[in-house]
């Protein structure tokens, strides 16, 4: 109210002062006492100047007031943005968290079903024949290298020396297929274990070679098994592979290798095929 008041007067005083200055010149033309009029105006003057400096400070007062409202609404803002960005931060930290756990949980589950489905098709797990002689007959032993079994394993020997021999004599299937063996199909062959499959006569030369290929749920594989006897003693080398096919030659890839340190090498080589 009473800054209403001040505000008022700070309107109204420099009117009336205006009023009293048009009387002062009217009594003066007519030469009437005005000394009592001056010494109105002058103090309506300086009340007006009071009212005035009052009614600006009044007015500083409110807009400052005003101001100090606003940078308070202007500081709540900022907190609730900084708390609103400290929640994103938060949410964005757990979201990121569910998505690594996420991300961990399926390549468990995924090694898991891998390690599944590999214990039930055999994986990478493949097999090759090594020969023991024993007496007058080599007794072949097939033997699993890898961590999963092997399953429905089926088995093929070739006795390449008969088979050359059967070449040069009589070249026809017959002939051919006599040199060839079948094995039983083996269920199941556990991972680094081994079985015996066939025993074959060691015959009088010093020199064996044979050819196994190998057919399971995880795919085919072929083998050589080269035997010389040195100084009244078989050694033997023995190569394992894998072919695909290509637009030219097929791709072999070496699975696996074994050849006795005394094995007799051609020009410091294995006469691999």
């Amino acid at each position: 109210m009473f800054n209403a008041t001040v505000d008022l007067l700070a309107v109204v005083l420099p009117t009336v002062i205006a009023v009293i200055s048009v009387y002062i010149g009217i009594i003066i033309a007519k030469n009437r006492e005005h000394r009592y009029w001056w010494w109105t105006v002058i103090a309506l003057g300086v009340v007006t100047s009071g009212v005035t400096y009052l009614s600006q400070s009044n007015a500083r007062t409110s807009h400052n007031e005003d101001v100090n409202g606003l940078n308070g609404q202007l500081e709540f803002m900022r907190g609730q943005l900084a708390q609103e960005k400290d929640t994103l931060n938060t949410v964005t930290s757990r979201l990121s968290t569910a998505i690594a756990q996420g991300q961990q949980q399926f390549a468990l589950t995924a090694s898991g079903l891998t390690h599944n489905i590999d214990a039930i098709l055999g994986g990478k797990t493949f097999c090759y024949v090594t020969a023991s002689d024993v007496g007058k007959d080599f007794i072949f032993i097939v033997m699993a290298k890898g961590k999963d079994p092997l399953h429905d394993l089926n088995m093929e020997m070739v006795d390449l020396d008969m088979q050359q021999l059967a070449v040069k004599s009589s070249p026809d299937w017959e002939t051919m297929k006599a040199n060839r063996k079948g094995y039983p199909i083996v269920p199941g062959l556990v991972s680094s274990s081994g079985r015996i499959i066939d025993q074959v006569p060691i015959g009088t030369g010093d020199s064996r070679n044979f050819a196994f290929t190998f057919f399971a749920i995880n795919g085919t594989w072929s083998e050589v098994l080269r035997l010389r006897r040195v100084n009244g003693v078989w050694t033997q080398a023995l190569r394992v592979w894998k072919e695909r096919p290509s637009s030219g030659k097929p791709i072999r890839t070496t699975l696996y290798e074994i050849v006795d340190p005394r094995y007799p090498k051609v020009n410091g080589a294995i006469d691999w095929p």
